[in-house]
């Protein structure tokens, strides 16, 4: 019996290797518009060139920080500014450093198409990268080579009555030529018409410039062209120009007259109505007395205030009636009674008189005082936002002074005479670490307590503000001693040099240190050392400052 033959192959369970290095993020480069279709009427056409790393946007190459990276620069789609035998136009610009965009403009008669290859160059710390990439650009002559001229002033609109002997005036009409989104240069302006001086063609600033004009010396012949060419076509011209290929051009207009004759003198009008603003309430009669053709005639007008401050419709009364809930204005839209306005026009005058008046702020729910010197500035209010009263700031969030709905005030820089009655008045307590020296400004920072810690071994100089600006000041500075460890000391001066401090010259010990103690005996000097945990206090007195409880040292 034959045996059977063969091999068998066993393969051993591969090992777990190292992880990895992570990869870097991918470069992607993204190109808005790769297929251009350009025709004669289009303005121009974009494509956009942005680069990613990864989804993170890379900037454009800033050539006066050239070790950014990344960043990426884009090639020129050609040696000079045309394309396809200078039958397209390009330019390039740069938007917020992270899109390149290539603006294409169609400038010849004629169909034509290709491939316009260009490069994206990517610069990172590890090297360049270039990346090539493809615009497929085809143009569809449609008939006008991309030229467009744009009249302003046009109709020139005159009227009868403005033809005199006593009144001289002109009209003006602008033309301007386009080549896709670029303005050419107008070189020439021609009115093909007589018009006996009336109407003459001129160049400024590039531009054609069509002008009519009516004197004392022409009036007569004036009111005729203008009574003519608006009955015709309008006035034909012809304006020069040249175009982006440097090519003297010229195309035909015309720009028209809207003339209005004076006409029979017609029927006095009736008398306006009446218009009366109110507050809607029940129970009033509301008029609107437009059909009216006889009498005094009214139109009522009513405002309904909202939920919110500042919240209020206002309407107007379609028909007469009484007032009640059944005829009451919408809270939105309108019924048969009542048309809601968008908006109620303002009230400009130089003085309000109003016996027993109740003011009612809507729209802003503001009243606003202006400075003096810059009329459009806001230097108080009332009402608006959280605080119905504020003064020094065009908003009431951060003014120096400002009271809240709650009655809560607000203050920068006050002086107060006369008698203050309050449950609790405390200030701030500035706090210093570690400082050589510190001078205390009650006008840059207030308070009445200065709390400061030294570092070990060091000393910081605390000098007190002008008793003669500050008299009656009271100040409070104490020096903490958290443990038994070694630390600085902290002594109190005068920042005036002819100014002392008065303090007790009776002794105590305290603490095992001999310092001074407050008596009714004071010594002048100009500065002390203060004993830690223990609070001095200090008061501006007549130019000079005393020291009123407390304990100190001479050394």
């Amino acid at each position: 019996m034959p045996g059977a033959q063969g091999h068998i192959t066993v393969r051993r369970a591969p090992k777990d290797g190292n992880p990895g290095e992570p990869g870097q993020d991918a470069i992607n480069v993204v190109v808005g518009g790769e297929n251009v279709i350009l025709t004669d009427t289009s303005v121009a056409v974009e494509v956009t060139v942005t680069v990613c790393k990864g989804t993170t946007p890379i900037s454009y190459y800033d050539a006066t920080n050239p070790d950014k990276y990344p960043s990426f620069t884009c090639s020129t789609l050609s040696d000079s500014h045309y394309l396809l035998d200078n039958n397209v136009y390009w330019e390039y610009s740069v938007d917020d450093f992270y899109t390149f965009r290539y603006t294409l403009i169609l400038v010849k008669k004629t169909d034509v198409k290709g491939t316009v290859p260009f490069t994206v160059n990517v610069r990172t710390s590890s090297g360049q990268v270039e990346y090539e990439r493809n615009l497929h650009v085809s143009t569809v002559f449609d008939g006008n080579d991309g030229i467009t001229m744009a009249i302003s002033g046009n109709p020139m609109t005159m009227n009868q009555s403005s033809f005199t002997a006593t009144s001289s005036w002109s009209k003006q009409a602008t033309v301007t030529v386009y080549q896709g989104s670029t303005e050419l240069t107008v070189t020439g302006m021609a009115i093909n018409t007589g018009t006996n001086g009336v109407v003459t063609g001129s160049v400024s600033d590039g531009k054609g410039v069509i002008t009519f004009t009516s004197s004392s010396d022409n009036y007569v012949a004036a009111l005729l062209i203008a009574a003519v060419f608006s009955a015709s076509s309008g006035i034909p011209f012809t304006v020069t120009f040249t175009d982006m290929q440097g090519t003297q051009r010229s195309i035909d207009g015309t720009v028209s007259i809207s003339f209005v004759a004076n006409g029979g003198k017609g029927d006095t009008g009736l008398d306006g109505c009446i218009s009366r603003v109110s507050e809607w309430v029940e129970g009033v009669e509301y008029r609107n007395d437009e059909a009216l053709r006889y009498s005094t005639r009214f139109l009522d007008i009513a405002v309904v205030s909202g939920s919110s401050p500042g919240e209020f419709s206002a309407y107007k009364c379609l028909q007469t009636h009484t007032a009640s809930q059944s005829n009451k204005p919408p809270s939105s839209g309108n019924n048969s009674y009542w048309q809601k306005f968008n908006e109620l026009a303002p009230v400009y005058t130089p003085l309000i008189m109003a016996e027993y008046a109740v003011f009612r702020f809507s729209q802003t729910n503001q009243l606003l005082v202006m400075k003096k010197e810059d009329a459009t500035k806001v230097a108080a209010g009332m009402g608006g936002g959280d605080y119905p009263l504020w003064v020094g700031s065009e908003t009431p969030s951060n003014a120096p002074f400002r009271v809240s709905y709650e009655g809560g005030l607000y203050a920068e820089n006050a002086e107060v005479s006369g008698i203050i009655h309050s449950r609790l008045t405390y200030s701030s307590v500035k706090s210093i670490v570690g400082l050589s020296s510190y001078t205390i400004n009650p006008q840059e920072e207030a308070f009445n307590t200065l709390f400061v810690t030294t570092n070990a071994g060091a000393t910081c100089w605390v000098y007190l503000p002008d008793a003669d600006t500050y008299e009656g000041l009271e100040l409070n500075i104490f020096q903490p001693m958290m443990t038994t460890m070694s630390l600085g000391s902290v002594r109190i001066a005068t920042s005036n040099s002819n100014q002392y401090i008065y303090y007790s010259n009776s002794t105590a010990l305290i603490n095992g240190v001999i310092v001074q103690t407050v008596s009714s005996v004071l010594t002048g000097g100009r500065n002390f050392k203060i004993i830690p945990n223990m609070i001095i206090r200090l008061i501006a007195v007549n130019g000079s400052w005393y020291v009123i409880s407390g304990a100190l040292t001479d050394e």
